[in-house]
């Protein structure tokens, strides 16, 4: 290791990034030959091996060979926990077990590296814990009929404990074991398999030229508005007492614009992930519903980019923003808590607590997720209250939504993008600003105008809704 950070280190210190930064980055690109490698492989069994290895040395190279210690001690217990403990307890015992692991880590952290927003071991373990807790929820699933199960947990069961070769290749697999995206082992199965194929022209995958260069474009797209915005905007300016002499309007602006730069890395890394998976045919994810059946490649997508930025409202964000641990907590936190007779704005809170505690322990972050489930909230209540004035039938799941006033609802949906840019940049600067000093010193430079924004706007909707008219049923003749 020595031999490559001495060859990395100076090109690292040229471009002015942390090695360690530097050489995640270059493991994103070194992905691409992998894939191709991977994709040309004769064998089911000779792929599961290649995944452990070219997995495994890609982790060495970025985080060194010590740190492959938390995969295996994690990964060794589960597997222990999975097989002698009752199939019903064993999603909650290896859900609290990795993490109490993770928790370990995000503490250490903490204490070596107080408040520094950098890469370390913890971002892989990250997803080795959505890939551990997954996998025991979905064996405990593989217990039940299809009609018992959410329609999105269906596909995700496993009515069998998977091998030992196709679990190391599921832990290790180099296309999503160091900055996601997370998947289930179900479907990495059926891909190393080749089964995800057997629709396709003599079972192998589209081409995937095409759409591996158009993520690939994105991801240095994102990369390049993330250095530009980073430089006019540098979010270091949010955490300073001079960020509270501008005037209001500025500073909104301001806050919005360096937070899009912020999320354009995250952008550039899943986006960049994402065509290499695509490559070798994992991101195919079968056909569209046209006359010509267009191949879809979005089955690893970790971001609708579009989508979140121009979302006008929270569920859009939720949706689309870090889908791999969004469908991950969708899945096996909020529906469980639901199923298990939780309602209200329990399943809300825990979700989002939950969210917060596998990012670690910051207070910036529970600041963040705090505030998004109480948007969600005011979100939900718009949503029930206002858009019946724009769009008739809103609130139904039989009849297609009409539109009388085309500009009411351009208006409307304007509005709405807005306030979500708002919110984003107001919750996700005390997330990447970390500490609870340089959190309350952004709230006050702002003067907390979101949370009051929330709370007036939560009123607002509770009022209409007990002035605005009830809907007669139709008496039955």
């Amino acid at each position: 290791m020595e031999i490559v950070d001495t060859f990395c280190g100076p090109v690292a210190d040229t471009v002015g990034l942390p090695l360690v930064t530097f050489k995640f980055i270059l493991s994103l690109f070194l992905a691409f030959p992998l894939a191709f490698v991977h994709k040309r492989l004769p064998s089911t069994k000779a792929r599961h091996v290649f995944s452990i290895i070219s997995g495994i040395l890609l982790f060495v190279f970025v985080y060194g060979i010590l740190s492959i210690s938390h995969i295996l001690v994690t990964s060794i217990v589960t597997l222990a926990l999975i097989k002698y403990t009752p199939t019903q307890k064993s999603p909650v015992i290896v859900m609290l077990w990795c993490y109490t692991y993770l928790s370990c880590m995000h503490i250490y952290r903490m204490i070596v590296s107080p408040y520094v927003y950098e890469m370390d071991t913890t971002a892989p373990q990250m997803i080795i814990t959505i890939k551990l807790t997954s996998l025991a929820w979905n064996i405990r699933d593989g217990q039940y009929e299809d009609k018992d199960l959410r329609p999105s947990l269906r596909s995700m069961k496993m009515v069998r404990n998977p091998e030992q070769l196709e679990f190391w290749s599921y832990i290790f697999y180099f296309g999503g074991l160091l900055g996601g995206p997370a998947f289930q082992i179900r479907e990495y199965i059926e891909f190393t398999d080749m089964t995800m194929f057997r629709n396709c022209k003599d079972g192998v995958p589209p081409s995937t030229l095409l759409p591996t260069l158009s993520r690939f474009v994105q991801s240095l797209v994102c990369m390049g508005v993330h250095l530009s915005f980073s430089n006019i905007f540098p979010t270091e300016v949010l955490y300073t007492s001079e960020f509270s002499n501008f005037n209001f309007f500025y500073k909104w602006v301001y806050c919005v614009l360096a937070i899009v730069g912020v999320r354009m890395q995250y952008y550039f890394a899943w986006t960049l992930a994402e065509s290499a998976n695509i490559l070798n045919g994992f991101g195919f994810n079968g056909f569209d519903e046209t006359v010509d059946k267009n191949p879809k490649f979005d089955r690893l997508a970790n971001v609708k980019i579009f989508g979140v930025e121009f979302s006008q409202n929270c569920r859009g964000v939720s949706t689309y923003w870090n889908m791999a641990s969004g469908n991950w907590l969708k899945n096996h936190v909020y529906f469980r808590l639901l199923d298990a007779g939780y309602t209200g704005l329990g399943p809300v809170f825990a979700t989002n607590f939950m969210s917060a505690f596998w990012h670690g322990f910051y207070p910036g972050y529970y600041i963040h997720f705090t505030t998004a489930a109480f948007a969600v909230q005011v979100a939900r209540g718009m949503r029930k209250t206002l858009r019946p004035f724009v769009v008739e039938n809103s609130d139904s799941r039989t009849e297609e939504e009409v539109v009388p006033n085309k500009v009411l609802k351009a208006v409307y949906d304007i509005i709405g993008i807005l306030i979500i840019q708002c919110l984003l940049g107001f919750g996700m600067t005390c997330f990447i600003g970390l500490s609870w000093e340089k959190s309350i010193t952004f709230l006050h430079s702002m003067d907390y105008a979101g949370f009051y924004g929330m709370v007036v706007l939560y009123i607002f909707v509770k009022v209409v809704a007990i002035l605005k008219p009830k809907k007669q049923k139709a008496k039955p003749e």
